[in-house]
């Protein structure tokens, strides 16, 4: 970093840096489908993204002067292998942020108290249990026209089981994704007519401080249950990440029939 670049990125090139980071975490998409025969796909996800941050380093020069290794990176073709998760890490460090895959789900919180079981129970959606998982995601992630804190981590995996197939249910997955969709319209419309306003729509909101303390006991987490108020501001970059979340996945996985636009919130 040259001396007469700020040391912290103003909020134009945030923006820039955190579309970076989404460009270059669709290489590890495409490894991903690769890895479910989805060659196709996958060939079409890194023409893309390589594409995408081109067009990045052309208009915004500075991203070529923060990361030097970018352009030989996409030259040498190294970047679709390990070297986006590199560059994703060198991105985060700069932006502050934290890594999505190591948040840990008995301190993130759902509607019914930890998200401990989440994970289990998005891999039972591909199994003959699905049913009853369906159920509990539903009831953990969306209530009364709201997300949660859960909310977003769950949906990247939802997502991703949907895009590759393995949910025995897709229909009954997609429905879970419409109450989660409609819920996040009514939070937004209800924060733009408040004029609530929110931290950007990143993964800052799960910063160690932000997460629920390590569990002691059952009389302990009931006690958090009932005291827990998280903000205005939490509860509205919730929503924003989980939008963010279904527009990332949209072009990957789109909704059959009606798309959750036309619905009222469930």
């Amino acid at each position: 970093m040259s001396a007469d670049e700020p040391k912290e990125p103003t909020g134009e090139q945030r923006v820039v840096l955190e579309k970076l980071c989404a460009l270059l975490r669709a290489f590890g998409t495409a490894n991903d489908a690769q890895d479910h025969d989805a060659e196709d796909e996958a060939r079409r996800l890194r023409l893309d993204a390589s594409a995408g941050i081109r067009d990045l380093m052309r208009e915004h020069p500075f991203v070529a002067a923060l990361y030097p290794s970018l352009g030989p990176e996409l030259e040498s073709q190294h970047i679709e292998g390990w070297g986006w998760s590199s560059l994703v890490d060198a991105v985060e460090g700069r932006l502050g942020t934290v890594h999505v895959e190591l948040i840990p789900w008995d301190r993130v919180a759902g509607f019914r108290g930890r998200g401990t079981d989440i994970p289990e129970w998005i891999t039972q959606l591909t199994t003959d249990a699905h049913a009853e998982a369906e159920q509990r995601l539903l009831e953990c992630l969306v209530h009364e026209n709201r997300v949660t804190q859960a909310t977003p981590l769950a949906l990247r995996l939802i997502l991703g089981a949907l895009r590759f197939g393995l949910v025995r249910d897709p229909g009954a997955v997609r429905g879970i994704l419409e109450r989660i969709a409609a819920a996040v319209r009514f939070q937004l419309e209800a924060g733009t007519r408040s004029g609530a306003s929110a931290t950007p729509a990143d993964w800052t909101l799960f910063r160690e401080e932000r997460l629920w303390p390590s569990f002691e006991s059952e009389a302990r987490d009931e006690i958090l249950r009932r005291e827990w108020n998280p903000s205005e501001e939490e509860v509205l970059g919730w929503a924003l990440l989980t939008q963010r979340v279904i527009d990332d996945h949209g072009r990957f996985a789109p909704p059959a029939g009606p798309t959750p636009t036309s619905r009222g919130p469930g």
